[in-house]
């Protein structure tokens, strides 16, 4: 997944050329409605619109068995390249952000 982080403020929707194949926005950002959309502006430069939600609660029920199962259907064990005290979150933090050790997951035991 590619993540775009915007700091800045777009004018007008149809001032950005925009390609991008998944993108994660802050929802704090989307509220409220300062201007209308200009959408047969955006319909001529051919601009797609997708919105949606992580319907997370639905899905807790269904999930948080499978993860917690200790037989490990999902696999997600595997998931961690590193497990570390938690006192040693400081230093794991620096590894995970400089990819050092092959750091991909950490996971932090109490």
């Amino acid at each position: 997944m590619k993540a775009v982080v915007w700091h800045g403020t777009i004018q007008h929707p149809t001032d950005a050329i925009v390609r991008i194949t998944s993108t994660a926005l802050d929802h704090r950002r989307l509220r409220g409605a300062a201007t209308p959309m200009p959408m047969m502006e955006l319909f001529d430069k051919q601009i797609q619109i997708r919105m949606g939600q992580a319907n997370v609660k639905s899905w807790v029920g269904e999930i948080m068995p499978l993860l917690t199962d200790e037989s490990d259907p999902l696999g997600t064990e595997s998931f961690a390249t590193h497990r570390l005290p938690l006192e040693d979150a400081p230093g794991a933090y620096e590894m995970f952000q400089k990819k050092q050790d092959g750091a991909i997951k950490l996971v932090l035991q109490p």
